[in-house]
């Protein structure tokens, strides 16, 4: 759970509290972020007096921005933000807003920026003296038409730059009314007496058996489980417990059930099986409350009504509510996929499901994944099929609408289904064995007998039989490859693409080259979409590859009417960093530093001279001059499982003798090296490498960095260098 649903149920199981006297003499209670309240003006074109309105919604926000979770009009409304600054030092501060239309920032009820009125995009600031602390915080903005934009920075005391920073939202809060106090508190005073005896007690009851404290011991050595008498009438399990033992307050079935537990293990037993460790982890961490496996566990029906729900409407019946049966599970995930949905909330894929997942240990995790893969085995079913293009056209047709037409139940990268809005099937190649995949599309009854999943192989029996000659399992693995590329899929046939902003640039037939101001990239990038769903972008004040990111490519509405100042960044995922420093440079030797370029520089990695398309696909090669040396580079798209791949073919021509030049083909804080020429650069991608000239890569340290280096032959006067990008 996130933090405002940790607040949350902290509150509720803490309610009492909010009745409690003495919050009556209190100091208001706070809650992080700010409060705001939109309305909804028509003919406006000032900032109206927000004391007269009525408030059309309020909510909470953790940052100053439009993007409010409420459906706002696209003009003629005005939004509030009300809460408390708190200043981490006396002194100066500086404020900004930025907006379009008219805005202000009121702090402990005086005006410090005023940017009211109807306009387009337009910056103003103010100083005012703050003390440290808390202090009353107002933004007030409103849009009369056309565009809409807001954003407030500060600059504190000591802090330097013309632009600002955001203010951080742990700096921001609201006021809630009456706080949280513990009932019948009173200020704690330690006494010394008693905090002697109470650590004799603490060592005397056995506390410090399980709750180790530095300096202490227990008093009395316990027995191990096998020496105990369950027997003994005055133990802890007895009927009367004598002095001086700890007092559980156990029930008669509870005593009754340790007392068998310590009878059957007084007998010697052989290690767990798997499945026996399988068993014994769910019991021990109580899975089998929402999981059923083996004819054990899951909920019953009167929790499974009252307590398993959907977040929305969805026909899905039990299978939308209940959490999935742990059958072949160890067989069903990979054994990195079944780590991370027991580690975190990665893999999560039902999200129409109300009931939350644990988080566990990374070390309980990785135990019990070994378990339930030894337990469940099929080695059979991590086989997947050959990668082909043909087969993964053959999948999309399979999955849109003139095949199978799953996108009818199924979301498909992030684009919702036609019907029922069930699993995203983008996530289904990270998570599950090719084999489980291929043997629960032709047959899901066997799986579950109510499942909603239809029979599209009836006995066995394709209802398109002139598509790989009819053969049910090869028309499953054609879905399984188009499956494989994950965030780099084209779309389905049936699947209009949605969430598309008004300057979205969109990839169809051909690749878009398109020159932009670009957020961490720089004011001369070079952005490249490919249709098959690869983005790159290259700095060109530095010469560099900055960025490659999958699936959606650009909005260029940050270059529109004169806003050159407005840096974006990618629309779609997977989006890799790479090196900030150029991709060639001249050294004087190997162990030469590597050029690390200002904020300012140019041409830190050559001159760029622009670019040509080829003719056959029209994708685009980038040439770049280095002293002597001319350089051409074609970035292309791999498709393959797992995502496309990005190739960067280079072309290199000297006009003169040119040594010490040098490729940087990779940097980070760790670089393994996996085979000749193929390296894998942190936790982050992996490099293969090839050329016209032997490859002899140098490993080397660059200050925080490990880098390769490449050294690039130039003896016959030219040279080509391959370097693909696996991520």
């Amino acid at each position: 759970m996130d933090a405002k649903e940790a607040r949350a149920l902290s509150v509720f199981l803490l309610r009492d509290q909010l009745h409690n006297p003495q919050s009556l003499a209190a100091d208001p209670g706070e809650e992080p972020g700010l409060g705001f309240a939109y309305y909804e003006i028509d003919g406006l074109n000032a900032l109206p007096n927000f004391e007269d309105l009525t408030a059309h919604a309020e909510g909470s926000t953790d940052q100053i921005t439009l993007n409010l979770p409420v459906s706002k009009r696209n003009n003629n409304y005005a939004i509030r933000y009300v809460g408390q600054l708190h200043a981490p030092t006396e002194g100066s501060y500086t404020f900004i807003s930025i907006s379009d239309d008219g805005s202000r920032i009121v702090i402990d009820g005086q005006v410090v920026v005023d940017n009211d009125g109807i306009h387009g995009r337009r910056a103003r600031n103010g100083n005012i003296n703050l003390s440290a602390g808390a202090h009353d915080f107002e933004v007030q903005f409103f849009n009369g038409g056309g565009g809409a934009e807001l954003s407030v920075a500060w600059q504190p005391p000591g802090s330097s730059g013309r632009r600002g920073v955001p203010i951080p939202s742990d700096l921001l809060t609201t006021r809630t009314g009456k706080p949280m106090i513990p009932l019948a508190s009173a200020p704690f005073v330690s006494d010394p007496q008693k905090s002697r005896m109470g650590q004799r007690m603490f060592a005397a009851m056995g506390c410090v058996s399980c709750h180790p404290l530095d300096g202490l011991a227990p008093m009395r050595k316990a027995k191990r489980l096998n020496e105990l008498d369950p027997d003994q009438n005055q133990g802890c399990l007895g009927d009367t417990i004598r002095r001086g033992l700890p007092h559980y307050d156990l029930a008669d079935h509870q005593r009754a059930d340790l007392k068998a537990a310590l009878v059957a293990h007084a007998k010697t037993n052989p290690p767990l099986s798997p499945a026996e460790t399988v068993q014994k982890t769910m019991a021990a961490f109580n899975c089998y409350a929402c999981h059923q496996r083996d004819g054990l566990g899951g909920p019953s029906t009167a929790l499974a009504e009252k307590y398993f729900q959907t977040t929305f409407e969805i026909d899905l019946g039990e299978e939308g509510k209940i959490p999935p049966g742990l059958d072949h599970a160890g067989a069903k995930f990979r054994p990195e996929a079944l780590k991370s949905i027991l580690t975190s909330d990665k893999l999560h894929v039902r999200h129409y499901m109300a009931t939350r997942m644990p988080s566990f240990s990374p070390e309980l995790a990785d135990r019990f994944s070994q378990a339930i893969g030894a337990a469940d085995d099929q080695p059979s079913w991590t086989e997947g099929p050959s990668f082909s293009e043909e087969m993964a056209a053959h999948g999309q047709r399979f999955v849109g609408v003139t095949g199978m037409a799953c996108i009818t139940c199924h979301r498909i990268a992030g684009q919702d289904a036609l019907a029922i809005q069930g699993i995203d099937l983008s996530s289904v190649y990270d998570r599950v064995q090719p084999g489980w995949f291929r043997s629960f599309l032709l047959n899901p009854a066997a799986y579950n007998p109510e499942t909603r999943m239809p029979q599209f192989w009836p006995d066995g029996k394709s209802p398109f039989p002139d598509i790989l000659g009819g053969s049910p399992d090869q028309q499953v693995d054609s879905i399984w490859t188009y499956l494989s590329l994950k965030n780099s899929m084209p779309l389905p046939v049936g699947i209009t693409p949605k969430g598309q902003i008004a300057m979205e640039l969109v990839p169809a037939d051909k690749p878009i080259v398109h020159r932009t101001f670009m957020k961490e990239v720089g004011p001369r990038a070079v952005l490249t979409g490919f249709p098959e769903k690869l983005n790159v972008a290259y700095d060109f004040n530095v010469v560099r590859l900055a960025k490659i990111w999958r699936g959606r490519f650009f909005d260029h509405s940050g270059v529109q009417s004169g806003r050159s100042d407005t840096f974006l960044g990618p629309l779609g995922e997977d989006v890799l960093d790479l090196p900030q420093g150029p991709a060639f440079s001249f050294l004087d030797a190997p162990e030469s530093k590597w050029p690390t370029p200002a904020l300012t520089d140019r041409n830190t990695g050559g001159r760029f001279k622009g670019y040509r398309l080829k003719e056959e696909n029209q994708r685009p090669v980038f040439r770049y001059d280095l002293e002597s040396v001319t350089i051409s580079e074609a970035p292309e798209p791999v498709i393959q499982p797992g995502g496309t791949i990005l190739k960067r073919s280079f072309s290199l021509e000297a006009s003169s003798a040119a040594k010490g030049l040098y490729f940087l083909a990779g940097e980070g804080e760790d670089i393994e090296q996996i085979a000749p020429n193929h390296f894998k650069v942190g936790e982050a991608y992996e490099v293969k490498l090839k050329g016209s000239f032997p490859i002899r890569p140098i490993l080397r340290q660059n200050g925080a960095v490990k880098q390769i280096l490449i050294p690039v032959n130039l003896e016959q006067g030219s040279a080509t260098l391959e370097q693909t990008i696996e991520w």
